[in-house]
């Protein structure tokens, strides 16, 4: 359910005020700002780019952006506290080598599962079962929600809900001590904005993500479940040398991290069943 996708991204063009947005404005001209939100939810462009997306229909969201950032505030989260990452959302494994931070006990927490692609257990059963939680919870909010990026149309933006503190708690806790032992070459070290998102693959919405790379130095993708068939992971070489490598499949199971960098090329295989989601 999270990402921990760390770059500095531009946000989407201005536009002109839209048709649309000044119906939607009318729609919402009153009441409080969750009721004013939810008033706009029948308004609410539809996703439909599979490439290219982060500036679809820029000017519905930008004109109704101060509205929606109070509803969130009123709404909430369902555990304020899940903000901050509480250890019971790790597994104990990744406390210990995250605790001891150490080159040592951070390399050993990880397995190697792809030409620079590391895995790890990193949150629990009950971890999963939580931040699902939360997001369904900014779901039931009934308040609209802007994709998550410009490839997958389903999904939420941390930020955007107000658990941006949670993103920010994985890139400190997690994050940041294992890029900075396992890619100090793309300043694993320092990753001081990020962008966390969480994607949700189900049969009849998105299904699967073509070929990418991120605009991100280092990249932390964490399965939440829940139970789905299909939907393995393949990557590739880096952006720098496109075609020279073979596929490497790697599976993705609920509780497990995958990092690497931003810059390798990598794609979603399709899910046949179920629903996954990620926290990137």
């Amino acid at each position: 359910f999270f990402f921990a996708q760390y770059s500095s991204p531009s946000g989407p063009p201005l536009r002109p005020r839209s048709c649309r947005a000044t119906v939607a404005m009318a729609c919402a001209a009153s009441g409080t700002a969750l009721e004013r939100a939810r008033a706009l939810a029948p308004h609410v462009p539809a996703p439909r780019l599979l490439r290219g997306g982060e500036g679809e229909e820029a000017d519905w969201w930008e004109t109704h952006g101060p509205v929606l950032r109070a509803a969130w505030r009123e709404w909430g989260p369902l555990r304020p506290n899940v903000r901050s990452l509480p250890d019971l959302c790790l597994t104990e494994e990744a406390r210990q080598a995250l605790g001891q931070r150490t080159e040592k006990a951070l390399r050993g927490a990880v397995a190697e599962v792809a030409p620079g692609v590391y895995s790890l257990p990193l949150v629990t059963a009950e971890g999963c079962h939580v931040l699902r939680e939360e997001l369904a919870h900014a779901e039931a909010s009934g308040i609209p929600q802007r994709r998550p990026n410009g490839m997958n149309r389903y999904g939420t933006i941390l930020e955007d809900v107000g658990l941006g503190g949670l993103a920010q708690a994985l890139v400190d806790r997690c994050l940041r001590p294992l890029a900075a032992v396992l890619f100090p070459e793309w300043d694993g070290a320092g990753l001081e904005t990020n962008y966390g998102f969480a994607v949700r693959y189900r049969v009849g919405e998105d299904v699967e993500l073509a070929e990418h790379t991120d605009a991100a130095n280092v990249t932390l993708n964490v399965c939440l479940g829940t139970s789905f068939e299909g939907g393995d992971l393949y990557f590739r070489g880096l952006r720098q040398n496109p075609g020279q490598e073979p596929r490497h499949v790697v599976p993705h199971r609920p509780g497990y991290a995958l990092i690497h960098a931003g810059a390798r090329w990598h794609a979603a295989l399709p899910i046949t069943s179920g629903e996954r989601c990620n926290i990137i």
